[in-house]
């Protein structure tokens, strides 16, 4: 996502913590920043030309990468409560 999309998700979700309680709150937030750290580590890997350097860069963007897949499932399971329907 690029910034503007970071943006328009915490505009948003501003009254997450009232909606879903702060375990939502905190789910957002951590998107947001890891959002923004992906996009940073982007825009510099883009201008660098050092290899070692690079190399760093390409790991950090593999490991928000590897972060960013495996957040399907943590929604679900923070989304879960707010969802759930229950019959009785």
């Amino acid at each position: 996502a690029d910034n503007d999309e970071l943006m328009k998700l915490m505009r948003n979700s501003k009254h997450k913590e009232f909606l879903f309680g702060f375990e939502v709150g905190d789910y957002v937030q951590a998107l947001y920043s890891k959002g923004i750290e992906l996009n940073k580590v982007n825009y510099i890997l883009a201008s660098q030309h050092d290899r070692s350097i690079r190399e760093k860069l390409v790991e950090q963007t593999t490991t928000l990468f590897e972060w960013f897949e495996n957040q399907f499932e943590e929604a679900k399971r923070i989304f879960k409560y707010y969802l759930a329907i229950t019959c009785k």
